[in-house]
């Protein structure tokens, strides 16, 4: 069974550049453009690692990030937080996101980012 992978960003471009590099890498995307129902999403995909963007309606990543973390069910669910603010690191320590990466990425940072989310995982 492929591993799953949700991509939280409100920039289709940015989706679908997550979506292609993962799938290539064999995974299987879902991706969502708001972070509103985080919990609810996550109940239905039951990701391995989730992608989310900072700056995201309507809650935020970091806000969102805090809720996966807090949530009994999902708590273990790997985070990378991925943002083009300059202040990635404390953004994704605020959020308890467990990796980030910054804005604009390449193609290899981000495979190299989520195998490494995935790998420290198990």
């Amino acid at each position: 069974m492929a591993t799953k992978i949700l991509v939280y960003d409100d920039d289709d471009d940015i989706l679908e550049i997550c979506k292609y590099i993962l799938e290539r890498n064999g995974y299987e995307v879902h991706t969502r453009q708001s972070c509103g129902e985080v919990i609810a999403d996550l109940t239905v995909v039951r990701p391995d690692a989730v992608i989310m963007d900072n700056w995201i309606p309507t809650i935020g990543g970091v806000k969102a990030t805090q809720l996966i973390k807090k949530d009994a069910e999902f708590s273990k669910t790997p985070v990378l937080l991925f943002t083009a603010s300059k202040d990635a690191r404390a953004l994704a320590e605020e959020g308890g996101a467990d990796a980030f990466i910054e804005k604009p990425f390449s193609l290899k940072d981000m495979e190299e980012s989520v195998q490494s989310l995935l790998s420290s995982a198990t």
